[in-house]
C-alpha cells in the first residue's frame, strides 16, 4: 500500500480532472500551475547541492521522482486523459484498499491495511485520504463503507491531524474545515475556514494587480 500510495498521480488531481466533482478550493485552481513550478526549481535546486544529507541514493531517488510527478501535473491541463487516468487511478487504489480492509474486517468497521493493527501503511493511506478530501474528493469512497470508515478513523486521530491536517504549511480546505470542526470544536474549524476565505481573497487581490 505505500508503494500504491506513491502512484497516486496527487499533482494532477489539483488540476480539473472530473467537472462533476470540481471542488478545489478557489484560490488552489488559480495557484495551483505557478506553485507546481516553484516546487520543481526548489527541488532541482536541491538535487543540484551536493555535501547535502539529500545526497543518500534512497532521498536522491525520491526527490527526482516528485520532480517527475510533479511535471507530469504541471503537463496535465494540456492532455485530457492524462487528468481522467489520475481519476480512474485513484479509484483503483481506494478499491484496492475497500478490498484489503474488508478482508481483515471482523468486527464492522475497526481493520486496518494489514489487520488489527496500524502499520506505516495505514499511515501512507491516511495522508492520501487526506490530500483527497482537502481537494473536496471524499465521493471518491462514497460507495466503499470499509474506506470510509477507515477514512473517519485515521483523519480523526489526535497524530494525524496535529502532524498533517493542522500543519502549518498545509493548504486548508472548506471539507478540512468541516473535519476539524468535528473533532476539535467550532471555533478551531471557523478558524481554519477562514484560513481559506483569506487565501481567496488575497488570492483575488493578487489577480487585479497582476500578480496572479
Amino acid at each position: 500500500h505505500i508503494k500504491l500510495v506513491d502512484e497516486v498521480p496527487h499533482p494532477a488531481l489539483l488540476y480539473e480532472g472530473n467537472s462533476v466533482h470540481d471542488n478545489r478550493p478557489w484560490f488552489a485552481k488559480v495557484m495551483i500551475g505557478k506553485a507546481h513550478s516553484g516546487q520543481i526549481a526548489a527541488l532541482k535546486k536541491r538535487l543540484a547541492e551536493k555535501g547535502k544529507t539529500w545526497d543518500d541514493p534512497l532521498l536522491e531517488r525520491a526527490y527526482k521522482a516528485k520532480v517527475n510527478k510533479t511535471k507530469k501535473g504541471l503537463a496535465a491541463p494540456s492532455k485530457p486523459t492524462y487528468l481522467t487516468a489520475a481519476v480512474d487511478k485513484t479509484m483503483s487504489v481506494l478499491k484496492e484498499l475497500e478490498a484489503d480492509l474488508a478482508a481483515h474486517d471482523a468486527d464492522g468497521g475497526s481493520s486496518y491495511v494489514s489487520g488489527d493493527s496500524i502499520t506505516a501503511a495505514d499511515l501512507f493511506q491516511a495522508v492520501n485520504l487526506h490530500r483527497l478530501l482537502l481537494l473536496g474528493n471524499s465521493w471518491m469512497w462514497q460507495d466503499l463503507p470499509h474506506v470510509a470508515a477507515f477514512a473517519d478513523r485515521m483523519l480523526s486521530r489526535p497524530s494525524i491531524q496535529k502532524a498533517v491536517i493542522t500543519y502549518p504549511g498545509m493548504i486548508p480546505s472548506r471539507p478540512t474545515a468541516d473535519l476539524i470542526t468535528k473533532d476539535q470544536g467550532f471555533i478551531a474549524g471557523f478558524i481554519h475556514g477562514r484560513r481559506v476565505d483569506f487565501l481567496n481573497s488575497l488570492v483575488f487581490v493578487m489577480r487585479l494587480i497582476g500578480m496572479a
